[in-house]
């Protein structure tokens, strides 16, 4: 769960989701599941080629923008901004065990 928490920020700093991508340009799976318990764990390595994934879905960022997801899928913040505190790309991040 994300709640992005400064009003101005541009909406390309939201969050994006990603699928695998295959050979032939097909789209893999976009969530790790059992056996494996992290992406770096699935793939067996920390480094990928940057082709390894591609953007499925982007939430552009909203002030105040509540933002629910599994934490099992292939997710990133899409962008980033600002270099002080006042105007930073900030959220508050909550993880949860059902």
């Amino acid at each position: 769960m994300v709640l992005y928490l400064n009003p101005n920020v541009p909406k390309d700093c939201g969050t994006s989701f990603y699928r695998q991508s295959l050979a032939g340009g097909v789209l893999g799976g976009n969530m790790v599941t059992a056996p494996h318990e992290n992406l770096v764990d699935a793939l067996g390595t920390r480094f990928v080629p940057p082709d390894s994934f591609t953007e499925d879905i982007r939430v552009p960022h909203r002030y105040n923008r509540l933002l629910l997801y599994t934490a099992n899928m292939i997710h990133t913040a899409t962008g980033y901004w600002g270099t002080t505190l006042e105007v930073k790309r900030m959220t508050a991040v909550f993880f949860w065990m059902a």
